[in-house]
């Protein structure tokens, strides 16, 4: 069975609207002066269905613009509320973990080296500060080499005192 997408249906048929809309609005709206062939007997003739495609592709248009204007305040949302997490969970570490952070913020690093039977690491790693790099890792069984997440290096620039 075929899958319905909406926004591949509003990004394709957008473009075809826009033409349409811009189409069905010269043939109607453009003075008759201006063209050279005779336009007042043809908008007699099919000015209504010019009319409904034009506002047909319009309302494609409008609801494509609506659909766009969502998905950015969509991720916008998201990428707040996620600064806003990680912010949280940055200014409540334990010692242990703004000691092992510290260790490699002092140096500028952020490529770190984990040991996924430590405690901290595994905290600190299911809250987001460190992550996993994609792919394979060439480290033994139980360490691999990872890094400080990009959001939490930010923020801790930021503010430094959370990790005193």
């Amino acid at each position: 069975m075929m899958k319905f997408d909406i926004n591949k249906f509003l990004e394709m048929s957008s473009r075809v609207a826009f033409a349409l809309c811009l189409l069905c609005g010269f043939l109607l709206w453009i003075p008759s002066y201006i063209l050279p062939f005779d336009i007042i007997s043809f908008r007699k003739n099919y000015g209504l269905v010019l009319f409904l495609v034009f506002a047909f592709s319009l309302a494609i248009i409008v609801s494509y613009v609506v659909w766009w204007l969502l998905s950015i305040i969509s991720k916008r949302y998201k990428q707040h509320k996620r600064k806003h997490k990680m912010n949280d969970i940055l200014k409540n570490l334990d010692p242990q973990d703004k000691s092992y952070l510290n260790k490699y913020l002092k140096k500028g690093q952020t490529s770190v080296y984990m040991d996924m039977t430590n405690p901290v690491h595994i905290k600190l790693k299911s809250y987001g500060v460190i992550q996993l790099p994609l792919g394979t890792n060439l480290g033994i069984l139980t360490t691999f080499s990872g890094f400080i997440s990009p959001l939490a290096v930010e923020i801790l620039n930021k503010h430094p005192e959370y990790l005193k």
